[in-house]
């Protein structure tokens, strides 16, 4: 209690928050690394102990002829069971391995209106963006039009949005207008809401696409400046122990960063 109440006395830049709760993170992992064995592992165990089981009760228990039958049948069935089980086994596997990283989905690629959209409606604090010039997310959720305005309903329900944004330098010349629109249509939505809105230009060559809330965050690499919609992204939760090491990214760029 002593320790918690020491740590509310104190004040906490971001960055220190994402590495304390990187390391409490990182030490729950290894101690459940310590005492947890897969599902799949305990389930494989349940299955064949009970085939041996119902085996030697068939094979050598004494029984009367109609336990006998029914041992039988649920000997063939558990049998089936077990078969059926070792056949799934690698999807399951793989399923447990998603769930043990709080992995959600792969995204093939980035442009899914209606999957971002989702993700914009439940945000209820914060959301974070690192962004090339911005220009297909404005178009898609900054706009006064019905399905076209989810970031301006996520501002209108006071949820803090930070965006970052590519510097001129470092920004193909064919994309230099989409660039400075989405700029001075950010502008504009951050003269209604103020200090809900923050826009900054990161100076480093763009190399991450992030969108985080804090439920959710999406990451990913830029390989290809101009096939980025193409480029593959992974969904985790926020408090997912692989999301910590971009949740500090994005804060030590933001801290570097020009305001717009």
């Amino acid at each position: 209690m002593a320790y918690v109440l020491h740590l509310e006395r104190r004040n906490f830049e971001p960055v220190q928050l994402i590495i304390l709760e990187n390391r409490v993170l990182a030490n729950m992992t290894n101690f459940k690394r310590k005492i947890s064995f897969r599902m799949s592992t305990i389930i494989s165990a349940i299955y064949l102990v009970l085939c041996v089981f119902l085996a030697y009760q068939l094979f050598f228990g004494e029984t009367t002829s109609k336990i006998e039958n029914l041992i039988g049948g649920a000997f063939v069935t558990m049998l089936a069971v077990t078969i059926q089980h070792f056949v799934n086994i690698e999807d399951q596997r793989n399923n447990e391995f998603l769930e043990k990283h709080r992995i959600i989905n792969i995204l093939e690629r980035r442009d899914d209106k209606e999957y971002y959209k989702k993700i914009v409606s439940n945000s209820k604090s914060n959301i974070d963006m690192m962004f090339y010039t911005g220009r297909r997310f404005v178009d898609d959720f900054c706009h006064k039009t019905e399905g076209d305005n989810y970031l301006i309903k996520a501002l209108t329900r006071g949820v803090k949005v930070r965006m970052l944004l590519a510097s001129e330098n470092n920004v193909e010349d064919s994309e230099l207008g989409d660039l400075n629109k989405t700029i001075e249509k950010l502008k504009k939505i951050k003269s209604t809401y103020n200090d809900l809105l923050e826009i900054k230009q990161y100076s480093t060559k763009p190399s991450h696409n992030i969108f985080s809330t804090e439920q959710d965050i999406i990451v990913g690499p830029y390989f290809n400046l101009s096939g980025r919609r193409y480029n593959h992204s992974i969904h985790l939760l926020a408090q997912a122990p692989y999301a910590a090491g971009y949740k500090m990214y994005f804060e030590e760029i933001w801290n570097q960063s020009t305001p717009c």
